[in-house]
């Protein structure tokens, strides 16, 4: 088989070569642009893609809502950036508009 192919290499022409060439590499970057996918690590790299602060991001993380896009071993945090911010998308939604949560006015102090 390599043999074959081998031959068929060293017989084509230059624009046959390159046309094959340029396919080839087309394909793979199809390929692996559509299966990319992004991370960050650490409770930096959650409040950078939240845009918060580090405790505000360690809360968000302990509040168990972005357990889908978290992994942890130790003291190693993973986020997959997609899926996290799809579930933020998500929890917004759902409590937006939730009768669970009854609207409760602050308290105005001094007034």
């Amino acid at each position: 088989m390599k043999q074959n192919l081998t031959n068929e290499i060293v017989v084509m022409e230059q624009a046959q070569l390159l046309d094959t060439i340029k396919k080839a590499f087309d394909e793979s970057s199809q390929s692996s642009s559509t299966n990319k996918k992004t991370y960050v690590y650490g409770i930096n790299g959650l409040a950078a893609i939240l845009g918060c602060s580090r405790p505000t991001a360690q809360r968000i993380k302990s509040s168990g809502k972005l357990d889908g896009a978290i992994s942890q071993t130790g003291r190693t945090i993973v986020v997959d950036v997609d899926k996290a911010l799809e579930l933020i998308r998500l929890d917004r939604k759902i409590s937006k508009y939730s009768k669970h949560t009854p609207y409760v006015p602050s308290k105005r102090i001094g007034g």
